[in-house]
């Protein structure tokens, strides 16, 4: 179904809100937004979640005058959160889909030359004015991690990948993926300025992450197994093809 203007500048407010806190949103912040009543904004709101694209939630709000009642709160759905990127795509914010940034990401996770993806990478990461953007943050800066994680071998690589697949909470996993990156980095000393810029990245990823919601974060978990499935899938075709000895 094709949206109103109107109503596409609603979905889109949502979804900013909801990239900036990670919280469901209420509709007295996006009447205030749209300069619209708060009526007005709620039945805009209920209309999009009757379309798919919103979803809601019931809190207590504490700062309410009668905090023993319950407030309705809106959050994206995947739906919404697709929509909104693809038009960010075609008006040139962030630059890109996120499926066209997952492919060329994914791509550059198997390239040959380390140092050269990186600087690519890097590159990328300070040039493009869309990644203010928190998910687009995390993904440029997890596709560099993976990058460095290619030093080891196809069983640690296949290890802890198993690992972050098994992981329940997503930050535990990428605390963990990240600490390896930078401890197979630190194996020579000679490594130590490398591992002191990636730490001050790794830094940055939480800091992003801090402000995705659950299902951004899922999404960037995903990422990361299908970035080490190309590694890996990479690396297996290597060895077939190797001449044996």
């Amino acid at each position: 179904m094709e949206l109103t203007r109107r109503r596409k500048e609603c979905l889109e407010k949502v979804v900013t809100l909801y990239r900036k806190s990670g919280l469901p949103v209420h509709y007295a912040g996006i009447a205030e937004l749209l300069g619209v009543t708060k009526w007005s904004a709620y039945e805009m709101l209920r209309k999009l979640e009757k379309e798919g694209f919103l979803a809601t939630e019931y809190a207590v709000n504490p700062e309410a005058r009668f905090p023993g009642r319950s407030m309705v709160f809106f959050r994206p759905t995947a739906q919404a959160l697709g929509l909104v990127e693809s038009n960010e795509g075609k008006n040139g914010c962030p630059g890109a889909t996120w499926e066209q940034v997952r492919s060329r990401l994914l791509r550059l996770c198997t390239m040959g030359n380390t140092k050269a993806i990186a600087e690519e990478l890097l590159n990328n990461f300070g040039n493009n004015s869309g990644l203010e953007y928190p998910f687009f943050v995390s993904a440029y800066i997890l596709s560099l991690l993976v990058i460095y994680l290619r030093s080891l071998s196809h069983k640690s690589i296949a290890f802890l990948k198993e690992l972050l697949h098994q992981t329940e909470a997503a930050d535990e996993g990428f605390s963990v993926f990240a600490g390896v990156v930078i401890g197979s980095v630190l194996r020579t000393a000679a490594q130590f300025p490398l591992a002191t810029q990636l730490a001050q990245y790794v830094r940055q990823l939480q800091a992003a992450m801090s402000r995705l919601g659950a299902e951004d974060v899922e999404r960037l978990r995903q990422f990361l197994l299908d970035a080490l499935s190309r590694v890996l899938d990479s690396r297996s075709a290597s060895m077939k093809s190797s001449p044996t000895a």
